[in-house]
Parts: C-alpha cells; sequence; structure tokens
C-alpha cells in the first residue's frame, strides 16, 4: 500500500510540474510582439520595426493577431510539451485552438525574442520570430 501511496504521490509532483513549466511560458508570452523575421521554403525575409504585423497573448490563453491596427485573426491558443524528432532548445508546442488540423508550431521565448518554428522532423519547414513591444 505504501508504494503505491508513495508512486501516486510521485506521479501527481511530475503532473504538477509539467503544467507549472506551461503555465510560466503562458505567462512570458503575454503581450504585444511584432514580427521580424519569417522563412519559408527559402531565404528568411526581415520586417523592419514598426511593420505593423502585431500578435498579442493573453495569460488566460486568447491571442489576437493585426495588420497596421486591422484585426486579422482571433480566437484562443494552448501550449503543450511535444517532444520533437531532433533535439531542440524549447518542446513547447503552441496551438490554435479554433483549428481542427492538429497543426502546432515549437514556441521559445529568448529575452524579448519569441521564436516560432515548425517540427525539426520536416527539412524544409518554417520559422518566425517576434520581438517585444
Amino acid at each position: 500500500m505504501k508504494i503505491l501511496l508513495c508512486a501516486f504521490i510521485l506521479l501527481s509532483l511530475a503532473s504538477c510540474k509539467k503544467d507549472g513549466v506551461v503555465s510560466t511560458m503562458k505567462d512570458a508570452m503575454e503581450g504585444s510582439w511584432e514580427l521580424r523575421s519569417r522563412s519559408t521554403w527559402g531565404a528568411p525575409v526581415s520586417f523592419p520595426a514598426g511593420n505593423g504585423e502585431i500578435m498579442k497573448f493573453s495569460r488566460n490563453g486568447s491571442y489576437e493577431m493585426k495588420r497596421n491596427d486591422t484585426l486579422v485573426a482571433s480566437g484562443h491558443f494552448d501550449i503543450s510539451i511535444k517532444t520533437d524528432c531532433y533535439f531542440r532548445e524549447s518542446n513547447f508546442a503552441f496551438t490554435v485552438l479554433e483549428s481542427s488540423s492538429g497543426n502546432y508550431l515549437y514556441v521559445e521565448k529568448r529575452s524579448d525574442t519569441l521564436f516560432f518554428n515548425t517540427s525539426n522532423c520536416v527539412s524544409d519547414g518554417s520559422s518566425s520570430y517576434y520581438k517585444r513591444l
């Protein structure tokens, strides 16, 4: 009985830690971010500061995407932990909840920069990064 109780407690603690880490990532993403670079199947395209491509994330899991102050998308997102094919610094997966495709992007925050990347299982995937406003 003690073994079962210990196993249950360890499992509970492990799941709490994972939820806490995911919440920390949502907290880190909160705020407004401006697109600075996008790369899809070719050379990256740079965007200057003040370009108007803004993503805004809220701690409650809602987001807005604006282009020159015009709302182009909004909804809710989730952060989960997924293992990629090859090592990556961050295994946080960003999923738009209104999408039925099941697609997700890996998200990583470094200082004042937010990176979104497709899985590294795909050799010609896409990436983009945003700077905090």
